[in-house]
């Protein structure tokens, strides 16, 4: 994403020199944690990357703090084992969501109910029409 060299905010144009520009280029990126067991996925942090090796995990994610906080679970791992991740509070009829292929991911945002699924991405290249993604229960 590049930065522009300059902004118009309420009709007024603003230059930016190239501190500002690494500065903003900075406070867009998003702090990422690597989960390697079962345990529980940091709300506050908005990538969870999952990687279990050799058997599967049981991934907790705890209430967001505030309505339109985003998250974000990718998994990372080839060995073919899955990341169950539950939810302490859903907006919707699922409880949990299995993340099993490289590039599965689901993308929940906090509500005043519970985590909403705005998205998932199956990691798995199919036929035209076929889904093979993160399966919810």
């Amino acid at each position: 994403m590049a930065i522009k060299k300059s902004i118009t905010f309420e009709g007024r144009k603003y230059n930016l020199d190239d501190r500002d520009r690494v500065a903003a280029e900075s406070a867009l990126q998003l702090d990422t944690e690597t989960l390697t067991d079962s345990g529980a996925a940091n709300p506050g942090i908005p990538i969870s990357l999952t990687s279990n090796g050799a058997g599967s995990d049981a991934i907790t994610l705890a209430d967001g703090k505030f309505i339109g906080q985003v998250k974000y679970f990718i998994h990372i791992d080839a060995s073919g084992t899955k990341s169950e991740v539950t939810p302490a509070t859903t907006a919707g009829t699922y409880a949990t969501f299995d993340l099993a292929a490289v590039g599965d991911t689901v993308t929940l945002v906090w509500t005043s109910v519970g985590w909403a699924v705005v998205g998932r991405q199956s990691g798995v290249a199919n036929a035209t029409g076929a889904f093979d993604g993160p399966l919810f229960e």
